[in-house]
């Protein structure tokens, strides 16, 4: 499965962002997730989610509707309207990640509406960590369009969301490390991170977090710099970077 995120024009001369899916299957197709009218609502009770599918034969694109059939994600020209409600696929969390990390004065998008279904998911135990850290690599890429300062938001406002979506914190960090510019968004991202630090820290001690998941906050703390984040970093390493999993 791969991503890509764009900024899109709209009536209103206002960009907002849209996710594009190519889906194994369909090598041929590219997916237009839309997010401006059902607010997610069709991802939390069906379990998929409606796309405009794009290729060489449908330039223009016709509405297809994207869910799990237990061995692989595909498209469908209609609902699936089996009984049994479609297991929720990885690929959909990448839908509500990407569009938690919407701009606050967004007119067509609300980053709440992918929030609201974060929680209620979550409250379902519906997906899991590893869902989230695979969405948050396959986004960073597009990090100049798509802000994680703007997704992990949704942490500082809702702490119980950690235990599912501290990959958010971590996977940014370790990105952010290895660039040559740290970008713009690390700053507000080390913030939520020490705002929760005792309770990240100490489901690392207890196995629940790897380890490893904290060696960008190191690989930031040795940059050299004098920055507001790079300051924070290096006060942030000297727990992170000594954090070991008990047993």
């Amino acid at each position: 499965m791969t991503y890509s995120l764009r900024e899109a024009g709209s009536n209103t001369k206002q960009h907002h962002l849209q996710f594009d899916m190519v889906v194994p299957s369909y090598p041929a197709s590219v997916f237009e997730i839309k997010s401006l009218t059902r607010e997610f609502l069709e991802i939390r009770e069906l379990g998929q989610a409606i796309s405009k599918r794009l290729s060489q034969d449908e330039p223009e694109g016709k509405e297809s509707w994207l869910y799990w059939d237990g061995d692989a994600l595909v498209a469908d020209d209609s609902r699936n309207r089996s009984e049994a409600t479609p297991e929720l696929s990885d690929a959909l969390i990448a839908v509500l990640i990407a569009y938690a990390g919407v701009r606050a004065d967004d007119a067509h998008q609300k980053r709440e509406w992918a929030a609201e279904r974060l929680q209620e998911l979550a409250e379902k135990e519906a997906y899991g960590s590893a869902a989230v850290k695979a969405a948050t690599i396959g986004l960073l890429p597009y990090h100049e369009v798509w802000s994680p300062a703007r997704v992990v938001y949704t942490l500082e406002k809702q702490p119980e969301l950690l235990p599912f979506l501290w990959p958010t914190l971590s996977e940014p960090l370790r990105f952010a490390g290895n660039q040559d510019t740290v970008p713009k968004w690390v700053n507000r991202v080390l913030d939520v991170v020490r705002v929760h630090a005792e309770v990240l820290l100490e489901a690392t001690r207890r196995g629940y977090v790897p380890a490893d998941a904290w060696d960008g906050i190191g690989a930031l703390a040795a940059k050299k710099g004098s920055s507001a984040a790079l300051k924070k970093a290096r006060v942030l390493a000297k727990s992170f970077g000594t954090v070991t999993t008990l047993g």
